[in-house]
């Protein structure tokens, strides 16, 4: 988490100023989404896991005000506090009742979906499939392959896919395919079902 924490405050910094608010609009995504994560981790049991996820949450949050502080900055302090009360709740008392949104949820806009018509783009499918075996599961829905983050959505019967890695963040996002490691995740998870 530590990695895709700096790789993300990297993003921040080096981001040209056109591509600031939608870079900004997706990192909140991400906190919001690695928030639910952290409670449910809480709900689980896993307070080590939580706090870990509140903290990435929070220093995404904390680079958001720092680099583009006038992207929702109500909403982002706002966010930010909820990661503070929850992060104290786990230092001893009672974890607040969040709805973590599943099913209602719409899948995330910085994510690609994964169904059996997945366009395989420039040999990332083979290259994943070599990496299956590498394959670390973190957390509900999250994976680390290599050094990067790859975090599995799902919502109303249909799954998507993210990942830290820039060839995502940079060409797969853009053209609507997967990197190679969304197809690690694929594989080693069995996402396209019996026979990919």
């Amino acid at each position: 988490m530590r990695r895709t924490a700096l790789f993300i405050a990297f993003i921040l910094v080096a981001a040209p100023a056109a591509c600031l608010a939608s870079q900004s609009a997706g990192l909140m995504r991400r906190a919001e989404n690695l928030m639910d994560s952290a409670h449910a981790a809480a709900a689980r049991g896993d307070v080590a896991s939580a706090e870990g996820r509140y903290r990435l949450a929070d220093g995404i949050l904390a680079g958001i005000q720092e680099r583009d502080p006038g992207h929702s900055p109500l909403e982002v302090r706002a966010l930010r506090e909820r990661c503070a009360d929850e992060m104290a709740a786990l230092a001893g008392e009672e974890v607040p009742e969040v709805a973590v949104h599943r099913e209602e949820a719409p899948l995330p806009q910085d994510s690609v979906r994964v169904w059996s018509e997945m366009r395989r783009e420039g040999g990332r499918d083979r290259s994943g499939q070599g990496l299956a075996q590498r394959v670390r599961k973190t957390g509900e829905g999250e994976y680390e392959v290599e050094k990067y983050a790859v975090h599995i959505y799902r919502s109303g019967g249909e799954t998507a896919a993210s990942c830290t890695c820039p060839d995502f963040m940079y060409r797969a996002l853009e053209g609507g395919f997967a990197c190679k490691h969304i197809w690690a995740v694929v594989f080693s998870e069995r996402l396209l079902g019996p026979g990919q």
